[in-house]
């Protein structure tokens, strides 16, 4: 049953996950993680004064962060073929790097690892999966 996404996907094989969907992925969960740093930080100081340009410098850094290093495992592993998917793509990596996200101090190098995972956990959705190594 031939649909309009036939020509953008691999002969014979499911469609996969577009390089421009990681990136806005990448970029909501990394500004996500810049907004939710700020505010415990906030919440930490003695000094309760939210700066609202501040924030938003923040914000939009860890997003961008975020929406550059979801584009990662694909320069690792370029998606050549729908089996390219190898160690940088593996669940592995995923539950090593959700690990650093979670544990990891500094905002941006987590914003950095929640890009990757959203990459991750977002391939992990399709009908290819990921391999476990």
């Amino acid at each position: 049953m031939p649909t309009h996404l036939d020509n953008q996907c691999f002969p014979k094989y499911y469609c996969l996950m577009k390089r421009r969907t990681h990136m806005y992925i990448g970029a909501i969960v990394g500004a996500s993680v810049g907004f939710i740093d700020y505010l415990t930080k906030l919440d930490n100081q003695n000094d309760k004064e939210l700066d609202f340009l501040a924030l938003i410098l923040w914000v939009v850094s860890c997003g961008l962060v975020g929406f550059l290093s979801a584009r990662l495992p694909d320069i690792l592993e370029p998606a050549t073929n729908p089996n390219h998917r190898k160690f940088f793509h593996s669940i592995l990596l995923l539950l090593t790097s959700g690990t650093g996200t979670l544990t990891i101090r500094n905002s941006l190098i987590k914003a950095f690892c929640a890009g990757y995972v959203s990459h991750l956990i977002a391939d992990l959705t399709t009908p290819k999966g990921l391999p476990l190594i």
